[in-house]
């Protein structure tokens, strides 16, 4: 598996700090396992619209107006970096 952060020369890695409103920290929003790339592709599934990019705020609000999609990949544990 590749490993960006253990590639500083090959891949730029930067942080994004989330707006107070927007920062679900409990929420795990990245693909690493089988479950996260199942709730991903939910998401992308529900809101997805032709040559249009997804909103990350709709995301927020999908996922705060149907809290039950976080239980795909609920059973996945954070990774240590």
């Amino acid at each position: 598996m590749l490993q960006l952060h253990m590639h500083p020369g090959e891949f730029a890695v930067g942080q994004y700090n989330a707006p107070a409103d927007m920062y679900h920290p409990e929420w795990r929003l990245c693909v690493d396992e089988t479950d996260d790339l199942r709730l991903i592709e939910d998401i992308y599934n529900r809101l997805y619209q032709k040559d249009e990019i997804i909103n990350i705020k709709d995301v927020i609000r999908l996922l705060e107006n149907n809290p039950e999609l976080l239980e795909i990949n609920s059973n996945v544990a954070q990774k240590k970096v």
